[in-house]
């Protein structure tokens, strides 16, 4: 097995203590330099990386700067410098350990995540000499990915395998061990809804009875929970404040099981304040306020009777249902652009103020409709099906009818692939394309 250790420089000079020196007014000269231990790199490149002199006088300062400049090329383990006296002559030895050359590196035991995702947190070079910490910090980030993932009973080992004198491979074995299962979910915060309401509208479940409630804990489902679930379920009834602000699995590897637990604040429950529709030529402010979900408006845009609770999902049903009116009168490229401006009332009520923001854009008629694949259904079966004509306006409604036609003649591979609606020639009229394919006989 692999282990990383510790690196430790010597350098020994005995040519006096700072204070002798000082006191003697002269620093000694090198005589010569020689180097041992070296099997790589020839004794100039290593006395080069040093910045040690021959002939030239060298103090303890010059010796520590050059074990660090020997340490920063990356190509030792370890460095020793050393003074000898030999016929009256002062020489220094330089006694380098070099790093092996990493000739590959790869991962074992890799099934239950993505093999690239596992070698992507490794940083290390091949044919490169071994960076002994870069493989530490490799091995504890794989470690750590496999804990996120809520693989607590993992274990990465680093495993040397030489392959010649100052050459070597590494391996990455993995022991995935078993995903923690959440034997329970705790929430912290939460006032108007309970622990088991919330946990209801998450992926993110403890173990149940059933062999599909197996409270496996994935990190991204928890994230989506976090991040879009559970904040969606607040908006629709009315509380567009509530934020998780933390989330923490407290997890017991030996045994297998965790508990999450959640920080939640839920914020005030909002009520429907102003309405107002911008930009809408085509349709009326009349025929396009009979799709608001919150009430009749008075003419200024306020609420006829008390105001209801905000539900984002009626407000983005809403906000599609004025879409597909658009896209079914010819104007595909119209743009809805629903906004929300949070303001609290005289009393203190908090309230949103709601705006539909149109960009109408212009018509686009149908310019030509193709059919591609039909090897043996004639083209004219096909087109009967079809409820929608070169020259008519696009309606989406009218598409959508049409490909169900077309599937259920029976003909054709199922699913039938989407209809491509491009742009014509002129940009603003569109070319519809069906593609079908005949379904195997015999």
């Amino acid at each position: 097995m692999f282990r990383p250790h510790r690196l430790v420089a010597a350098g020994v000079l005995l040519l006096g203590t700072p204070a002798v020196l000082h006191a003697q007014g002269a620093v000694p000269a090198v005589d010569s330099i020689v180097v041992a231990g070296n099997t790589r790199l020839t004794p100039s490149q290593i006395i080069g990386s040093s910045g040690l002199v021959v002939h030239q006088p060298i103090n303890y300062r010059d010796i520590q700067r050059a074990i660090t400049g020997l340490f920063r090329t990356g190509q030792f383990d370890d460095v020793e410098v050393e003074q000898r006296n030999r016929a009256g002559k002062l020489l220094l030895a330089i006694t380098v350990v070099e790093r092996p050359i990493l000739e590959k590196w790869t991962v074992r035991g890799v099934s239950r995540l993505s093999e690239g995702e596992v070698k992507g947190r490794v940083r290390l070079s091949e044919t490169r000499p071994l960076d002994r910490s870069a493989v530490e910090q490799s091995r504890a980030a794989i470690d750590s990915l496999y804990k996120h993932q809520g693989y607590y009973a993992s274990e990465v080992k680093v495993i040397q395998l030489p392959q010649g004198p100052g050459r070597l491979r590494l391996v990455f074995d993995v022991d995935e061990g078993r995903r923690v299962a959440i034997s329970q979910v705790e929430v912290e915060g939460n006032t108007r809804f309970s622990d088991k309401a919330i946990v209801k509208h998450m992926a993110t479940r403890p173990e149940g009875f059933w062999w599909f409630q197996n409270g496996e804990y994935d990190e991204r489902k928890l994230d989506q929970d976090v991040r879009e679930r559970l904040p969606q379920w607040y908006a629709d009834r009315g509380m567009v404040d509530f934020q998780v602000t933390g989330d923490t699995l407290i997890a017991d590897s030996t045994g297998g099981k965790a508990v999450l637990r959640l920080k939640v604040e839920e914020g005030r429950i909002y009520r429907v304040g102003t309405f107002d529709i911008e930009g809408n030529r085509r349709f009326s402010t009349e025929e396009l306020q009979a799709f608001y979900p919150f009430g009749p408006m008075a003419p200024g845009g306020t609420p006829t009777r008390r105001s209801l609770p905000f539900s984002r999902a009626d407000w983005e049903a809403a906000t599609e249902k004025v879409q597909n009116q658009y896209a079914n009168n010819g104007y595909i490229y119209a743009q809805i652009q629903p906004e929300e401006s949070r303001r609290s009332a005289r009393d203190g009520t908090p309230i949103v103020d709601l705006r539909w923001t149109i960009r109408e854009g212009a018509p686009a008629t149908i310019n030509k409709v193709e059919i591609v694949g039909n090897d043996v259904t004639h083209e004219r079966v096909i087109r009967d099906a079809i409820v929608m004509l070169p020259g008519d306006l696009f309606s989406r409604e009218r598409l959508i009818r049409s490909y169900q036609n077309v599937a259920n003649l029976g003909y054709f591979q199922q699913p039938l692939p989407a209809p491509d609606v491009r742009p014509a020639a002129n940009g603003v009229d569109v070319d519809v394309v069906f593609r079908v394919e005949e379904k195997r006989t015999g």
